[in-house]
């Protein structure tokens, strides 16, 4: 598997990981954010940023590209065995 391809996968799970810190992480983040500001609405600039960070990773794949390399990939683990 080349480096590129893995780079590829990696990018592509980063916002469901990105997603799972603000399901796990985010409220806790946001509470204390919260308490330190003293104002409910500050709390929410964390998910939110969150949010964007795995859109915008989204946003750099070049989904062609990674198609032909899966396609590849898959043709090059089938004729191994």
């Amino acid at each position: 598997m080349s480096p590129m391809f893995k780079l590829r996968i990696l990018i592509l799970h980063c916002p469901s990981c990105l997603f799972v810190v603000h399901i796990r992480i985010g409220p806790f983040v946001t509470g204390a954010i919260e308490s330190q500001t003293g104002e409910f609405r500050a709390g929410f600039w964390f998910p939110l940023a969150l949010f964007a960070a795995g859109g915008a990773l989204l946003l750099t794949v070049d989904m062609d590209k990674g198609k032909d390399e899966a396609i590849a990939y898959r043709d090059g683990q089938r004729a191994r065995h």
